[in-house]
């Protein structure tokens, strides 16, 4: 699989994007999981749920 990663570490720029606790992760704009390192499970599920 082929996609762009971005890692964002400025605070204010995460509280803008909706996460309320790191580390999360967001996919197509939308938050899924946060608070806790998903499953690679939970990853791969939410791909392709995307």
């Amino acid at each position: 699989m082929e996609d762009d990663f971005d890692l964002i570490s400025d605070i204010g720029e995460i509280l803008t994007l909706g996460v309320m606790s790191t580390p999360a992760l967001m996919i197509n704009g939308k938050v899924v999981t946060s608070g806790r390192i998903p499953t690679v499970a939970e990853v791969k599920e939410a791909i392709s749920q995307a």
